[in-house]
């Protein structure tokens, strides 16, 4: 994301000002050119199951089963998993 003249607030928080990054817990990080990736969440079909998911739509799994934590008679994989 390039800096603009004045603040901005990207897409994954925090502000942009000339030249720099401030993040949430307000720690600033210069920069020349900023390369930044958007917050990644899951499906929004995790949403429509109450408990399934964590905030960011994420599944909790046990790691070796792939058995969801909230949810025993659920399994997933793939990119909606959090272990």
């Amino acid at each position: 994301m390039a800096a603009r003249a004045g603040r901005s607030r990207p897409a994954g928080g925090g502000t942009v000002a000339r030249g720099r990054l401030v993040s949430y817990d307000d720690r600033e990080v210069p920069f020349d050119l900023a390369v930044v990736i958007p917050v990644h969440g899951g499906a929004a079909y995790v949403d429509r199951s109450p408990g399934l998911g964590d905030d960011l739509r994420f599944i909790p799994v046990d790691r070796h089963t792939l058995q969801a934590i909230a949810k025993p008679n659920v399994f997933a994989i793939g990119d909606v998993i959090f272990t």
